[in-house]
């Protein structure tokens, strides 16, 4: 079965200098192991206060994995969803808050990084990968994307 899954998250925490990449540890089951991905982010950033994460361009990629997590886990009662006219803008699990920077910025990432950074967003293809041990042999390249 063709299924996208998360391979890669990471996040960092702006009033901070601490941040984590979290690459998926392919053992057995690419989808359990997605799932386990996942559920490490969500952990890794609990100890943090009442945390706001942002995706760009949640709803169209990022929130559709988060809220499958949820489901998948049992915990979707546990859920809270804000969005308008089909477009996620929150989602709310715990104390965990994702954000949706598009519906801020609606803007590319490169652009957004040239205008406010003054740098451009580093070039990554995701489509190149196609299979979970493209994903192993690109692990450096990746971290180095998401860094």
């Amino acid at each position: 079965v063709n299924e996208h899954v998360v391979y890669a998250i990471g996040w960092q925490n702006i009033y901070s200098d601490e941040k984590d990449i979290i690459y998926i540890n392919y053992d057995y089951n690419p989808i359990e192991s997605s799932n386990d991905l996942i559920t490490e982010f969500i952990d890794s950033l609990c100890h943090l206060n009442d945390p706001i994460v942002y995706f760009h361009n949640m709803s169209g990629f990022d929130g559709i994995f988060i809220l499958k997590w949820a489901k998948d886990n049992g915990i979707g009662e546990k859920v809270k969803i804000l969005s308008r006219n089909t477009l996620i803008l929150k989602i709310n699990i715990d104390k965990v808050e994702f954000r949706d920077s598009f519906r801020i910025m609606p803007n590319s990432l490169d652009n957004l990084a040239k205008s406010l950074l003054n740098e451009s967003k580093l070039d990554f293809d995701h489509g190149s990968i196609n299979s979970i041990d493209e994903c192993i042999k690109m692990k450096d390249e990746v971290i180095k994307y998401l860094d």
